[in-house]
């Protein structure tokens, strides 16, 4: 009996993570779903703000030119700077107003995303969602330089996006945490298009996986760094076979090469 506990030990602790993790989604959905509305009007008195500026600045650049006492026309100068300078960030504050909101729709989106045949998402447009959001992780964000060879025009995806966004997430991650081994962290990611398929590789220059390793990382549990589940590339495989395509890890001169196979449509 203890070695049956033993046996199962890995699975239960996996599917205690995959619980909590479920738990947080849930929440963070029904927040971001929540926030929606005060971004709604965050961004509708930015417009209006921009809009009062407008107005006003030419108010007080008539009172600068009439004729007032001197300690008024230093006030009217004293405010005319104060709206100019208020008037600057308002660009930046309606950037950063629809950053937010694109990410919320980005959010939302995937959660309620197509998964039929008719779907019109490409790859390129997976990547770019999963690594917009990746730029929380702060490491990646200013430590990590990054290069995308994206394909133009590459063909939509034939089975959905939901799939696609759980793979590539799940490589980025990889790539991430393997990154964090290296003096100078570089990720490169290529998309290309191969026949009926759309490909696209993860590259990145941390420590290289060892050619003895290089099916055993498609293994559950198997994991080469403590801490790690060693379920994430088990996954990645397994749903890029059930829509249809491949995962592979492919030997690189450096670092650590990923090839992703995905049906287009």
């Amino acid at each position: 009996m203890e070695s049956a506990a033993e046996d199962t030990r890995p699975w239960q602790g996996y599917a205690l993570s995959l619980y909590r993790q479920a738990a947080v989604g849930r929440l963070l959905r029904g927040f971001v779903h929540n926030l929606n509305g005060p971004l709604q009007v965050f961004s509708m008195h930015a417009e209006l703000l921009r809009w009062m500026f407008s107005r006003a600045l030419p108010i007080v650049d008539r009172l600068e030119a009439a004729e007032l006492p001197e300690a008024s026309r230093e006030q009217v100068h004293e405010l005319k700077g104060l709206l100019e300078a208020r008037f600057r960030v308002m660009d930046q504050l309606q950037a950063e107003m629809a950053a937010c909101q694109e990410i919320v729709r980005q959010i939302m989106g995937t959660e309620a995303a197509d998964e039929s045949l008719g779907s019109t998402c490409t790859l390129n447009t997976v990547i770019a969602d999963e690594l917009a959001f990746l730029q929380a992780d702060l490491f990646f964000k200013h430590k990590v330089s990054r290069e995308l060879r994206l394909a133009p025009r590459l063909p939509p995806l034939h089975r959905g996006v939901v799939p696609a966004h759980q793979i590539v997430f799940i490589l980025l991650e990889n790539a991430v945490d393997n990154l964090r081994q290296s003096e100078t962290p570089r990720l490169t990611i290529t998309t290309e298009v191969e026949g009926d398929r759309v490909l696209a590789l993860f590259e990145d220059s941390g420590p290289p996986v060892l050619d003895a390793d290089r099916e055993r990382i498609f293994a559950p549990f198997f994991t080469t760094r403590p801490g790690h589940p060693g379920m994430g590339l088990f996954l990645g495989r397994l749903l890029a076979s059930d829509s249809g395509g491949s995962l592979e890890c492919e030997t690189a001169a450096t670092g650590s090469r990923f090839r992703l196979s995905l049906p287009a449509a």
